[in-house]
């Protein structure tokens, strides 16, 4: 298990669990570790930010957010790719549950399957494994299976290289 250093109660789960993280530019960041929520600094309550944020989400995404009225900012749930992996939330805005997946490559013959909107002739080269995803019912959960993930992927890698 990771230990953390929390720095702010959450306005979601009104526990001491946000992690706060500030830019080269000397814009924060926001992560609840307990909800698995997300903001930062430009995401102000019905400013353009919100609007250019909102078309790259999904509507889940769009639906669970929680508006921080004390701070002004919306709070979204988070999306993580690192790597071979992703975490992602699915479920409904009452009822998050979060997922793990891999991603894998696509063959030559399965790009033609997958292109990229809005950029002709150019395809994705790899997907989401949605099919073998593990479901988790709380994000902390998803986090540490995670990490697991990316820590074996981390030492195969060195193992590989001896």
């Amino acid at each position: 298990m990771i230990e953390l250093k929390y720095d702010e109660i959450s306005p979601i789960t009104n526990n001491l669990c946000v992690i706060v993280d500030t830019t080269e530019s000397g814009q924060k960041s926001y992560m609840c570790m307990e909800s698995g929520f997300v903001t930062n600094e430009s995401l102000l309550i019905d400013s353009d930010s919100i609007i250019t944020h909102e078309s790259c989400i999904s509507q889940l995404m769009r639906d669970a957010k929680y508006i921080d009225n004390s701070r002004g900012l919306v709070w979204y749930p988070t999306y993580i790719h690192v790597g071979k992996y992703v975490l992602y939330c699915t479920g409904d805005q009452e009822n998050l549950t979060w997922e793990v997946a891999n991603i894998v490559a696509l063959s030559d013959e399965e790009i033609v399957n997958y292109p990229i909107p809005g950029r002709n002739a150019e395809f994705y080269d790899a997907r989401i494994d949605i099919d073998t995803a593990i479901q988790y019912a709380n994000f902390g959960n998803a986090m540490e299976a995670l990490y697991d993930n990316i820590a074996k992927l981390y030492k195969n890698s060195l193992e590989t290289k001896e």
